[in-house]
């Protein structure tokens, strides 16, 4: 997640309320270099506020937070879209927050989805116009992307997609790979083939990837992918997936150990 400095709470405004100043036409560098930076910010930024398609409002009769989202669209990875999610904190002056009270804005944040929509192998003879079409129709089909998963990186996003096509079992039950998955709660059961089962693109939340520490030699990457399965109106189980990869570049992806743990939580 990009958080933007207290500079960007002007831009923020511009950004979902656009003035007149968005029919400016551009901006030139003697204009960079000499605008006021609220002025600047108008005329550079208020041309996106047309880019954010849909917005969830938060719950309950407490404005808190609002999120905006791009229109989705193919994230250059095979099978994979993404979209941005503008996050705006807001804040109460004084006291009696509530259904009619008015906020402002406090604070931004910018995070890239994604979603898995087809094959995510890569495209034997690599990338062409007419698979670059294809992916962009069927990214285009989702309204927004507030449902997306989230990620460290486009790339992270691709290989986590790779790691459930070998790890989580197909319609047959069999799993591509041939790495056992372990109980991560030490000293606790858990029942690995249920949980497995049970996992899939709508329930990820999130994908992590980063290099291993102490848990691992030097050269290895570290991925974890957080699931939320059997939902209640009160309750999800979240389920963490750790795997342990052989390398870090994009492909191929080989899993050296996988565990996975599963906890009840309070729904948000």
């Amino acid at each position: 997640m990009i958080r933007l400095p207290v500079l960007a709470l002007v831009p923020a405004v511009i950004l979902l309320c656009p003035g007149p100043a968005a029919a400016a036409g551009g901006t030139s560098l003697a204009d960079a270099r000499t605008q006021p930076a609220t002025r600047l910010a108008d005329r550079v930024l208020s041309q996106f506020a047309g880019q954010l398609v849909a917005v969830r409002r938060p719950p309950g009769e407490v404005l808190s937070t609002l999120e905006f989202s791009t229109r989705p669209k193919s994230a250059g990875f095979p099978g994979l879209c993404m979209a941005k999610i503008v996050m705006v904190e807001m804040r109460y002056d004084g006291q009696g927050a509530g259904l009619r009270t008015p906020a402002r804005a406090e604070d931004l944040s910018l995070r890239e989805v994604y979603r898995i929509v087809g094959d995510t192998k890569p495209i034997p003879g690599g990338w062409n116009e007419p698979y670059g079409r294809w992916l962009d129709s069927n990214c285009g089909r989702f309204a927004d992307g507030l449902d997306f998963f989230s990620a460290s990186t486009p790339a992270a996003a691709w290989r986590g997609a790779q790691v459930m096509a070998q790890i989580l079992p197909g319609p047959d039950g069999k799993t591509a790979s041939s790495v056992a998955v372990s109980c991560a709660n030490r000293g606790q059961a858990c029942d690995i083939p249920a949980m497995l089962a049970k996992l899939g693109d709508s329930g990820l939340g999130s994908v992590e990837e980063t290099p291993c520490n102490a848990e691992a030699p030097d050269g290895l990457s570290c991925m974890t992918l957080i699931f939320a399965i059997d939902r209640t109106a009160a309750q999800d189980t979240i389920v963490t997936l750790r795997v342990v990869l052989k390398q870090r570049e994009p492909f191929p992806v080989e899993i050296v150990r996988a565990s996975i743990s599963g906890v009840r939580a309070a729904a948000d």
